[in-house]
């Protein structure tokens, strides 16, 4: 609980504004940012709860904010009016999938995690300087039969992993509902060690999100450390929302470089409709625990204008009835062109 109110409170202090040299500033903010993640419970060697997720996402240059988000982030504490910063646009399409336990069950436990499918898109702005990284974003998804959880999980078993055991709870999956999440995030960076060989910078995240997919508040406490020189912007690596400290940011460098990362984080979760259950609808549910934390530590290597990130996560049970800690791991490749 510490460590979720201080982080907090360390991500509402102003940014850093002292002199910083030329690597890390943001650059000209000309280039557009391409990511994909791929986000599965394979890399822990489990089949289970969050068991698959699917991000792409573009972030467009500088100065091209969606005026309405722009408009709507001027009502929060959200990037202030810095001459410095860049304020930068982006989308993204993402597929979630949730199951239970034992996959092979065609009737699940009632108290196991309830299968569930989950397409979106979303918008979201964007305002970034040397060491911050301000977004507001809103995304509205489909939850149900209709998001293709069941053919994209039955496709992945049979088709890419040839595993005999075939998903079978899809029946008892949540119905089909429209939903929206209105989300807000910011990122500090202070610099904490620097050397003609090593570098190394620290990180505050604190978030909300409030909507029919998912209402909570979020804090996080991260580390980067580099073997250069570190790229510009706030160390988040790329994942999938709602994700602690999720930034697909990226510039160019001359060369490679690589960092590893790690950090904790905390949750405390008032809504989150794939543990829940539908909103207007009787459907499978469980009781799930308010507060949750995780951790996570991954590399990223960079070469010119392509980045490569592995994060792995560890995470608190999420409900009551959880049966094992859930882990798994989060693989991004970012293009900036």
């Amino acid at each position: 609980m510490l460590t979720f109110l201080l982080s907090i409170m360390l991500a509402g202090l102003p940014p850093d504004t002292g002199a910083r040299p030329d690597h890390a500033k943001p650059g000209d903010g000309e280039d557009t940012v391409i990511t994909f993640v791929f986000e599965n419970d394979l890399f822990s060697n489990s089949d289970r709860q969050y068991t698959n997720g699917l991000r792409f996402e573009s972030m467009g240059s500088a100065h091209e904010p969606f005026e309405f988000i722009s408009t709507a982030a001027e009502i929060f504490p959200f990037a202030g009016n810095w001459a410095n910063a860049q304020y930068r646009r982006g989308w993204s399409l993402s597929h979630l999938i949730f199951t239970a336990s034992d996959i092979s069950l065609e009737n699940p436990p009632e108290d196991d995690h309830p299968y569930a499918g989950y397409l979106a898109a979303s918008l979201f702005s964007t305002a970034i300087t040397e060491d911050s990284e301000n977004t507001l974003s809103l995304e509205i998804g489909l939850v149900g039969p209709s998001a293709q959880g069941e053919f994209v999980q039955r496709h992945w078993h049979n088709d890419v992993l040839n595993d005999a055991v075939d998903p079978a709870g899809w029946a008892t999956q949540l119905h089909d509902e429209l939903v929206f999440a209105v989300a807000v995030q910011r990122l500090r960076r202070r610099d904490w060690l620097s050397s003609d060989r090593w570098n190394a910078d620290a990180y505050t995240h604190a978030g909300a999100t409030l909507g029919t997919l998912r209402t909570d508040l979020s804090g996080g406490v991260f580390a980067r450390w580099s073997l250069a020189a570190p790229p510009a912007g706030v160390a988040a690596p790329p994942r999938i929302r709602p994700a602690v400290s999720a930034s697909s940011f990226a510039t160019r460098i001359d060369g490679w470089n690589a960092y590893v990362f790690g950090g904790l984080a905390g949750n405390w979760v008032g809504r989150d409709i794939f543990l829940d259950g539908n909103t207007f609808r009787a459907s499978r549910s469980v009781d799930k625990h308010d507060m949750v934390w995780s951790a996570q530590a991954g590399v990223a290597v960079q070469w010119r204008f392509v980045r490569i990130t592995y994060t792995h996560i560890v995470r608190s049970d999420q409900f009551a009835t959880q049966r094992e800690q859930h882990r798994f791991g989060s693989f991004s490749v970012s293009f900036v062109r």
